[in-house]
């Protein structure tokens, strides 16, 4: 940890690539031979006799179901962990090394949750879980733009309390120590097959960030039933009552969802909103019912991000990220979006077609040295090498 963030501040500014790379190289063939020393110290520390190295404790066996559990368990925050860098660097803010935050939440929810003393108990992340995806998708759903910190303190929060609950469940589920390697190697599989779904499948499969959300769906299925202690509704309320409830008040928010993608009635759009924020945290202690009422909005809503004004006529995704082609009728004009940037832009006044726009109007830095280079093209006898 200690070393991850002073990465930003010491060894970025102070050693440029061509030097960090022998040395990393370095350091992984010194990491190697250290492993390899400490096998052999293990081997030439074989206990004497075998028996009474042993200890004294039951048989025990794996099932497979414990098996998929761990591997799910770590892989819902290798996975969401990507997903949120993604989403920060791309619809949040395009700033160099933010991937240092998602990294290190996702390293402290490890510290937290395999140290001796729990400073958050499950129930602590759950409810973090449960209001801040409530929040997140409730300004979502009311069409809301943040700004890009209250956005990065948003998903981070989530990320952190989601990997959380994560990590503290698979920290309860600790095997005998005969299982441990076999622990720590299902760990390590699921962390891998997270980087995998977003770093190979998700770009060439999605053309939006839908892993991130869909990954959030996983999350809230996985959670374990919180009792009635983990309920905001008191206990002598039946079970009827509250289906008939939560139906009716969830059942409203997607009919005036669906009313706000065809009216102009920005009040709509924050009353359906503010509706399913409350429906997940009175769901909250009820596994599949939280799952369906937050698994509704997260489809609708893939990637959680910004919101871009104009119809969107071409999407795709690449290793960068993604791009959209826009009509906003309100600048009549065509755009390229990647992210929250926008790229270029062209008018659809055929007047103004072929005038320059974004960063090659002709009031722009670019476009002086677009002038400066055609003046030396016209004047050639008095042209001088420009230098870049």
């Amino acid at each position: 940890m200690a070393a991850l963030l002073l990465y930003p501040f010491a060894v970025e500014p102070l050693l440029d690539l061509g030097r960090q790379t022998p040395l990393w190289a370095d350091g992984f063939a010194v990491l190697t031979g250290l492993i390899a020393l400490s096998g052999v110290f293990l081997w030439m520390r074989r206990p004497v006799n075998p028996d009474e190295a042993v200890e004294k404790a039951p048989p025990t066996s794996l099932s497979w179901r414990e098996r998929a559990l761990w591997v799910v368990l770590a892989f819902i925050p290798s996975s969401l962990m990507l997903g949120v860098t993604t989403a920060i660097t791309t619809d949040v803010a395009s700033v160099p090394l933010l991937w240092i935050i998602p990294l290190a939440l996702y390293l402290l929810t490890f510290i937290v949750a395999f140290a001796r003393r729990k400073v958050i108990s499950y129930d602590m992340a759950l409810w973090g879980m449960s209001i801040l995806l409530a929040a997140i998708l409730a300004v979502t759903m009311a069409g809301t733009n943040l700004s890009p910190i209250v956005a990065l303190l948003l998903h981070c929060s989530l990320f952190f309390f989601t990997a959380q609950a994560c990590h503290l469940r698979l920290a309860a589920a600790q095997p005998h120590a005969d299982h441990l390697t076999e622990y720590y190697l299902l760990i390590s599989v699921g962390g891998a097959l997270g980087g995998i779904l977003n770093g190979l499948i998700a770009p060439t499969v999605f053309t939006s960030p839908a892993e991130y959300t869909l990954v959030l769906l996983l999350a809230c299925l996985m959670r374990r039933p919180g009792g009635q202690a983990g309920r905001l509704l008191p206990e002598k309320w039946d079970d009827r009552l509250f289906a008939f409830a939560f139906l009716g008040l969830y059942g409203a928010a997607v009919i005036m969802t669906v009313y706000a993608w065809y009216s102009p009635l920005f009040s709509v759009s924050i009353l359906a909103g503010l509706l399913v924020a409350v429906s997940i945290l009175f769901t909250h202690g009820r596994r599949w019912m939280f799952a369906l009422v937050a698994g509704l909005p997260l489809l609708l809503y893939p990637g959680l991000g910004p919101n871009v004004s104009g119809k969107v006529l071409h999407q795709s995704r690449n290793f960068f990220g993604i791009l959209k082609v826009i009509d906003d009728p309100k600048d009549n004009a065509r755009g390229l979006i990647h992210g929250t940037t926008l790229h270029g832009m062209q008018s659809l006044d055929p007047k103004f077609k072929n005038t320059p726009m974004s960063y090659y109007h002709p009031r722009t830095s670019i476009a002086d040295v677009f002038k400066l280079s055609l003046i030396h093209i016209s004047e050639p006898t008095r042209r001088t090498p420009i230098s870049y």
